[in-house]
Order: structure tokens, then C-alpha cells, then sequence
């Protein structure tokens, strides 16, 4: 097992004192459209794909999702499963039980296809897709951590194991070609970038500490989540706060390059990203909004779906 303690590695990313300011964005250029089905508990995305599930109804939904356009195109009964992060081509289903699956969409059709997976998979908190069919393995609690593989037989291979520092509250891939992750401990604002080669080597890079700085993550952030191409937003379910950046490298390895600040619509229960760009901010109630991350960051609405 390799040690690795976040808090003691990578390069510290210091920044010079700046006014906060956020910018409340309007609803001009968005598209309406329906809501989408309400009762969504967990959505996740995969390449150009977003899967959802409903636990009351036993529905398991997945689509294309392009620029914050969703569109579905698969259902199947979704009865003891548990939807994980997505994973470049294919998912990770996790059944209640003994049992495990992968699933995934079949050729970019986003249709579902299911494999068996290995039995009696220990208790992971976090599950992470990183592209190229990698995946990191997480638990908060003990700080165990674990890269494997999805081969080309849709047999889960065992890469790594890591004893990282325990209680990172959010964990997720972005920049899928180059197998970036972001760690981010909402309570002190701690933020890590890192990357895992293609052997499931997970090489640090960046370390932010907590900060008000409004160019750096800084602490209090309910959701985050990475795009397919290297964004990064930063989101606060109470007041609708969001912080946007590009993983972009620039001879600094893993550098979050700052985006924005942004006033979004509160209360969104999930915030994922899929497609190329894409990220959803969804309500289960139906309300969504559909956009992306502009070329330097932006937070850019497409669509939003059905009323508040």
C-alpha cells in the first residue's frame, strides 16, 4: 500500500488578496422546454451520455446530453441498483447486495448494456470515473483508496492502492482524455488535482488551501462537478453561488485556471457533468438548467426545463 497524505504533497498554489464579486446572471438566451421527470435521486454522466434513477419508481433512464440538451433515449427497471460516477464509455452499477454490475452505453448510442462484475466489492463511499476506463475507489472514513481498470471484457482489473488522507467530501473526474481528478474537502476549502496514468498511478499535482479568495475553491461548496473537457464548477445549493474553472496546464501541471463567479438559480439537488461540455443542474422536482463551460470557463445556459 502507498501513503500518500494530500495536505503535505504537490504545489501549494499561493494568490493575491481580491474583492468578491459574483455575477448575477440573467435568463436571456436560454431556451424553455418541458421539465424532466421529477423524483430523480441519482444522476450521473459518461462521455456523450446522463443516466438517471428514480428508487421510488425502480426507473433507470439514460440519454445523449449535448451542451445542456438532454434527450432520452433508454429505460429499464433500476430495482436494487445504485448509481455511481460515469467512466468514459461505461458506468458502474453497484446492486445492494452481494452482487455488482457494470453498465454502460453501447457505442455512444446511450443505450444500456449490462456485464457482471466482481462479488462482495468492500464499502466505498466514493467511486469515481476518470476516463479511459479507470476508476478510483474511495472510502472517507479510513482514507483507503483503490485505481482499477475496466478491460476490454468488462472485467474490473486492480491497479493501485493508496492510503490517502481520509475525509474528502467530494471527489471527481474531469478532463476524461487525461484522466484528471479533482479532491475538494468542503469544510476547510482543501482542494487537490491530480491525474492517473494509464497504469492507475495516481500522480498529485496542485494543492489549494482553504481561502475567501474568489479566484481559489475555498470552503462551503455543496456540489462539484468536472466536465469531460477540463471544467470545473463549484456550487452552493443554499444561495445558488457558483465558482467556475479550467483544469489547464500552461507549464503548471493541474493548475485550475479561474473562470467566474456566478449567481445561479439555489436549491439544485444534483450538478453533473456529461457530453463534451455539458453540465445539468437538476431539481427533483423537474426544474433543470442545461449548460456549459465556455473555452475560458464561463458558465453558459442552454436550457432550462419546466418552471421553479
Amino acid at each position: 500500500m502507498k501513503r500518500l497524505i494530500f495536505a503535505g504533497r504537490g504545489k501549494l498554489v499561493a494568490v493575491a488578496a481580491l474583492s468578491l464579486v459574483f455575477t448575477q446572471l440573467s435568463a436571456g438566451g436560454a431556451t424553455a422546454a418541458a421539465p424532466l421527470p421529477a423524483g430523480w435521486d441519482l444522476v450521473s454522466g459518461a462521455g456523450e451520455c446522463l443516466a438517471a434513477m428514480d428508487n421510488e419508481a425502480f426507473t433507470l433512464e439514460i440519454g445523449t446530453f449535448s451542451d445542456g440538451r438532454y434527450a432520452v433515449k433508454d429505460s429499464v427497471n433500476s430495482a436494487g441498483y445504485s448509481l455511481t460516477s460515469g467512466n468514459g464509455r461505461y458506468y458502474l452499477l453497484i446492486v445492494e447486495g452481494i452482487d455488482s454490475f457494470y453498465a454502460g452505453p453501447v457505442d455512444g448510442r446511450c443505450e444500456w448494456d449490462f456485464f457482471q462484475g466482481p462479488k462482495d466489492l468492500p464499502s466505498w463511499t466514493h467511486m469515481v470515473g476518470a476516463g479511459n476506463n479507470l476508476v478510483l475507489f474511495y472510502n472517507a472514513g479510513s482514507g483507503l483508496a483503490v485505481t482499477a481498470t475496466i478491460n476490454a471484457n468488462h472485467k474490473l482489473i486492480q491497479q493501485e492502492t493508496y492510503n490517502l488522507s481520509p475525509g474528502w467530501t467530494h471527489i471527481i473526474g474531469s478532463d476524461r482524455a487525461d484522466r484528471r481528478l479533482v479532491f475538494y474537502h468542503s469544510g476547510s476549502g482543501l482542494t487537490v488535482t491530480g491525474q492517473l496514468t494509464t497504469r492507475g498511478e495516481f500522480v498529485q499535482h496542485q494543492t489549494y488551501l482553504g481561502s475567501d479568495h474568489p479566484r481559489v475553491p475555498g470552503p462551503g461548496w455543496t456540489h462539484v462537478a468536472g466536465t469531460n473537457d477540463g471544467g470545473v464548477l463549484f456550487y452552493n445549493e443554499a444561495d445558488g453561488h457558483a465558482r467556475s474553472f479550467y483544469l489547464k496546464d500552461a507549464g503548471v501541471p493541474g493548475k485550475l485556471a479561474f473562470g467566474g463567479n456566478f449567481i445561479l438559480a439555489s436549491d439544485f439537488t444534483h450538478v453533473v457533468g456529461a457530453g463534451a461540455r455539458g453540465l445539468l443542474l437538476y431539481r427533483n422536482t423537474g426544474f433543470a438548467w442545461g449548460g456549459y463551460l465556455d473555452e475560458v470557463g464561463r458558465w453558459r445556459r442552454a436550457r432550462i426545463y419546466g418552471g421553479s
